[in-house]
């Protein structure tokens, strides 16, 4: 990405634009899935398509918009922007799902802020919790909450949460309200 625009860069230092976000500031998360790469900035999601190198916004009623897109098992997950819902796409494609797959990250009250996947779990952040949740492979709707777990430390901006090594980390705040990396 540069500016709104997604460009391919080739090995001999080429590129080629690939497509053009509706947005020109703010934060922007992308994850892929085997052939898709999956683009949110907030109100809006595209989806660029490997095979054809095509580039299209996500229009599908499914769409709530996001402020971060994660991968796991087949499926993107979204969150609901300013709420604690959070949902998925069909299986290997992101430019559709079907409305009625959403759940609640019920930890805590707070809206989502970032859903990051590590240890083929996704970790639902808020400001004052972390919730995880796992692909259970139930029918109506695949993913479940890791048990009782939830991290009683929440995460204070969307763009800290990285994952490295199997780890995750993010800017948060102790118990007493100072911020502090987790």
């Amino acid at each position: 990405m540069f500016g709104n625009t997604l460009y391919e860069i080739f090995s001999d230092g080429t590129s080629t634009a690939r497509g053009t976000l509706n947005t020109t500031s703010g934060f922007v998360s992308i994850d892929t899935n085997p052939t898709q790469l999956c683009i949110v900035d907030g109100t809006y999601g595209y989806i660029f398509t490997y095979s054809t190198n095509t580039f299209t916004q996500i229009t599908d009623p499914y769409f709530l918009g996001a402020d971060t897109v994660t991968f796991l098992d087949g499926y993107f997950i979204f969150n609901r922007p300013n709420t604690n819902i959070y949902y998925i796409s069909n299986i290997n494609d992101g430019l559709t799902g079907d409305p009625l797959d959403f759940a609640s990250a019920e930890g805590s009250p707070a809206p989502i802020v970032a859903i990051a996947t590590v240890h083929q779990q996704a970790w639902i952040f808020k400001e004052d919790s972390v919730q995880m949740v796992y692909d259970s492979g139930a029918a109506d709707f695949p993913f479940a909450n890791v048990g009782n777990t939830t991290i009683q430390y929440g995460c204070l901006a969307k763009g800290s949460v990285v994952t490295s090594a199997n780890t995750v980390f993010w800017l948060g705040k102790d118990a007493q309200g100072k911020g502090i990396v987790w």
